[in-house]
């Protein structure tokens, strides 16, 4: 008998009945059980990374680091990205719906590794065993592959797949037929999971029992586990000869399908099951990442005095000097207000100068790059900020190869969607005709864009025909799905080796600064966190309500009472008068991102003219859910009450400035509190319809009280920098300057209390009961590190008719979306109504298309009128 230790270990042979021998028998045999019981590749077939910073489609590119040469081929332009240990497979799955007109894309990307019987493990006879392992990150939670071994019919062996939002594991017999094990937990996009699956053949029958374990990236205690006892799977007879496919699934000699839509990263296969230890061991497993730079060209501008670009030669991967147009470019100071966008901790810092274009100049600044790009992916990246006027088709692009305007992929801005149609302001485009576009620009803010541009079919001769968008991407060290993708079209050029920037129409009084200039192979290249992140620049906007009508900056409404609308009295903002049992909310048009966000609200607050009831209340609630008030006197607009009246649609969070008191106090249906406190201010959480709506914390009766004529200013900060923390703090300016009334406190901290969504709106809210006053807001500031235009909502759907309907003769009825409560502004996204009641006899509706009348059963959708049309 011989010994022989794990692959990779050093050994010499020994006679095993040698009784010279017998110690160092011992030792070795010591020795080789303490290798196996630590090691985690006992039993290890293959072993793939995915750690390869670029794939082109050749055999054998995808490495098994097991020693066991099961190599893979990436497929249709996969490419790798940051992943969960150093790199990973980023898949797109079958294809995704681009804006602006929801056009599918094939993405298609997969691996095929080649058969090999080591691969089957399962038909290796009695007791046989397979493990299953890796890291997923899906980015939605439909139904697609993780792996599968097999290739259709009676050659396929063995799948991890996602469906119907849960992770499950298949194996199939010597005939086709299957038996799938489900873990019983819903998973979520954009998180990573490690999976462990395995097999094991119960002695000589046909027996198996599959087994499976998900963990979470932060716990090493399985969010759910599979065990399916024994199940009738004959494996004696089964042929192995399919190939493996990693992100896909292939049923016979046609395309695969099941595509995987996110990243797949560190998968394994051992002939054997693993213990509790060896899952963990592989789950929390890190290495040092060989990071191999694939940039291809820098600038960040901060090595040229001020004044003309022409002849700089500064940054990496250039060939020769800038040229530059005389008059609509310079290198200008930032160094007092950088160019910097902040992300979940992390930012993208430009440097003390950047680079300021204007004019209308198709190659305003222009340099050639040390070597012709002819790779299948490029990345692009930069830093933007524009500061003026906007107007339809003010232009600014970064080109590639040639400045004509068509069919050269662009990179940039181009305001209003170019003509006005739309609001979205940033594009990209390989033609003059496939140009998608995404984010409706703030004058002011900085922002960061990402563009991937590749060719469809890989190859050097090959068109660039895709171009994709990322605008202030949320997560800096992997790329998610992009914000905006164009259609497929051939752009004049298969490769280039000169980039620059071209503009329209930029005024001499605008200010449009580009900073971080990067191109790369890879995300990382492009996308590369700053060490130091400066103090971050908030974006505000002022409201001093100096004019008769509120205007479309905000949006108001009403649930309860005679008052009506909140609207501007005397110059300033009323939200209430001095009648009872009013519910009013006014909902500022701006979207703050949550991620990473500063948010403060100052104002001037005046209570006065009634007897003394009830108060304001400033809501953060989620912009998914158009914004409503809830019940009236103590629920301040914002809390729920008895009588069937529900609280604020979507409300997150509710800053109470209660002059009556009732805020606080847990009756009307409203739940928790100390009790009645007058003159106070207050927190209440997160709720829905009836319930929650919890109380948070608040102040005793404040000296001098919130009731008063002269106005006190009140600032509110809402700071979620922090991950998984939201810190608010109040503090009010009677006259001596600001005083801190609550806390910081971490309000994610509260029993009860939501998540942040994705999105916030800002909603004053007004309220009276039995008692009133008038409330009135004035001198309002309002600023966030992230700040972005609001759409206005339909207010309401006017129906305009001259007479009325006849047996034979329609009555013609327009339809209009109204954005404002008098309809002086109409709504322009895209809206619809169902028109009722519906058919009876010979009652029909009828739609009007080019003109002709067509007959619709009802109910029938309406495509409303707006604004301009």
């Amino acid at each position: 008998m011989k010994l022989k230790q794990p692959s990779g270990v050093p050994y010499h042979e020994v006679a095993y009945d040698d009784p010279a021998l017998r110690g160092l028998r011992a030792c070795l045999l010591y020795l080789l059980v303490s290798v196996f019981s630590v090691s985690v590749h006992a039993g290890l077939l293959t072993e793939w990374h995915l750690d390869e910073s670029a794939w082109n489609g050749s055999p054998n590119e995808v490495l098994d680091s097991s020693g066991n040469s099961h190599h893979g081929q990436a497929m249709n332009g996969l490419t790798s990205a940051a992943g969960k240990v150093c790199q990973a497979g980023w898949f797109r799955g079958e294809g995704f719906n681009a804006a602006p007109n929801n056009t599918w894309y094939t993405a298609r990307y997969y691996i095929q590794a080649p058969h090999a019987t080591q691969l089957s493990p399962m038909i290796e006879g009695a007791n046989a065993e397979m493990n299953l392992s890796g890291w997923i990150r899906p980015d939605t939670t439909t139904d697609m592959t993780v792996l599968m071994k097999g290739g259709g019919s009676s050659s396929n062996e063995y799948r991890v797949f996602i469906e119907g939002g849960r992770l499950k594991f298949t194996l199939w017999n010597q005939w086709g037929g299957s038996e799938t094990g489900t873990i019983n937990h819903t998973l979520s996009a954009g998180q990573w999971y490690f999976f462990s699956f395995s097999s094991e053949r119960q002695g000589n029958s046909q027996n198996v029992r599959l087994a499976g374990q998900l963990y979470s990236e932060q716990s090493d205690t399985p969010l759910a586990t599979l065990n399916t006892g024994n199940l009738s799977i004959p494996l004696t007879n089964l042929v192995s000869s399919g190939d493996l496919y990693i992100g896909a699934i292939r049923w016979g000699a046609g395309e695969p399908t099941g595509y995987f839509n996110g990243l797949i990263d560190e998968l394994r296969i051992h002939n054997q099951q693993l213990t509790a230890s060896e899952r963990l061991a592989l789950k929390n497993a890190t290495r040092d990442c060989v990071v191999t730079s694939t940039l291809i060209a820098s600038e960040n501008f901060d090595s040229y005095a001020p004044g003309s670009l022409q002849g700089g030669s500064a940054g990496e991967g250039w060939a020769g000097t800038w040229r530059a147009h005389s008059s609509s470019q310079a290198v200008i100071d930032t160094s007092q207000h950088s160019l910097v966008y902040n992300q979940g901790g992390q930012c993208i810092a430009g440097a003390n100068r950047a680079l300021q274009l204007s004019g209308t100049t198709n190659n305003v600044a222009s340099r050639n790059l040390s070597r012709t790009v002819d790779d299948d992916v490029v990345y692009v990246s930069m830093l933007v900020r524009f500061t003026g006027t906007q107007a339809n088709n003010k232009f600014f692009a970064l080109w590639f190869q040639n400045p004509t305007y068509q069919n050269h992929p662009n990179i940039g801005i181009k305001m209003n969607r170019g003509n006005g149609s739309g609001l979205e302001d940033f594009f990209v485009r390989t033609t003059n005709q496939n140009e998608t576009y995404h984010t409706d620009l703030v004058s002011g803010q900085t922002y960061f864009l990402v563009g991937r541009l590749s060719k469809s079919s890989p190859g050097s001769g090959n068109p660039y025909n895709r171009f994709e968008l990322w605008v202030d991407p949320d997560n800096l060290n992997t790329p998610g799905s992009p914000d905006s993708v164009t259609p497929l079209s051939n752009s004049n050029i298969s490769s280039f080796d000169e980039i620059g920037f071209r503009t329209h129409q930029v005024s001499s009084s605008d200010e449009l600064l580009v900073d971080s200039l990067k191109l790369g192979l890879k995300w990382e290249d492009v996308v590369t966190p700053s060490s130091n992140c400066p103090d971050q620049v908030l974006t505000c906007m002022t409201d001093d309500f100096s004019r008769e009508l509120l205007g479309s900056g905000w949006s108001v409404t009403h649930q309860s009472g005679s008052f009506g609308n909140p609207r501007i009295v005397d110059q300033r903002l009323r939200m209430t008068n001095a009648s009872g049992n009013v519910a009013t909310a006014a909902s500022l048009q701006r979207l703050f991102p949550s991620a990473n966000n500063l948010i403060t609200v100052e104002f001037d607050f005046y209570a006065y003219g009634g007897n003394g009831a009830d108060g304001i209340a400033v809501v953060l609630s989620d912009a998914a859910t158009t914004p409503a008030p809830g019940g009236y006197g103590g629920s301040l607009g914002y809390a729920q009450r008895s009588g069937g009246i529900n609280g604020f649609a979507g409300g997150w969070l509710g800053i109470g400035l209660d002059t009556y008191g009732n805020f606080s106090n847990p009756s009307e249906g409203r739940q928790g509190g100390p009790g009645r406190r007058q003159n106070s201010v207050s927190l209440r959480g997160s709720g829905a319809a009836s319930s929650g709506y919890q109380y948070i914390q608040g102040t005793d009766t404040l000296s001098p009280i919130v009731r008063n004529t002269s106005g006190h200013r009140y600032r509110i900060t809402v700071d979620s920098r922090i991950d998984d923390e939201s810190w608010v703090t109040i503090e009010r300016d009677t006259g001596s300057g600001y005083e801190n009334l609550i806390g910081p406190v971490d309000v994610l901290s509260s029993a009860g209390q939501a998540q942040v969504p994705e999105n916030l709106l800002l909603t004053l809210t007004g309220s009276t009961g039995g008692s009133n006053d008038n409330h009135e807001i004035d001198n309002l500031e309002v600023c966030g590190l992230r700040m972005e235009p609001l759409e206005a909502d339909i207010h309401h759907f006017r129906l305009l008719h001259s007479g009325s309907g006849l047996t034979c003769a329609a009555e013609p009825v327009q339809v209009i979306a109204c954005a404002s409560d008098n309809c002086s502004s109409r709504f322009t996204g895209t809206a619809s109504v169902t028109l009722s009641p519906n058919s009876s006899g010979t009652i029909r509706w009828l739609m009007e298309i080019s003109n002709t009348w067509i007959t619709e059963k009802p109910p029938f959708n309406c495509v409303a009128i707006p604004q301009g049309m």
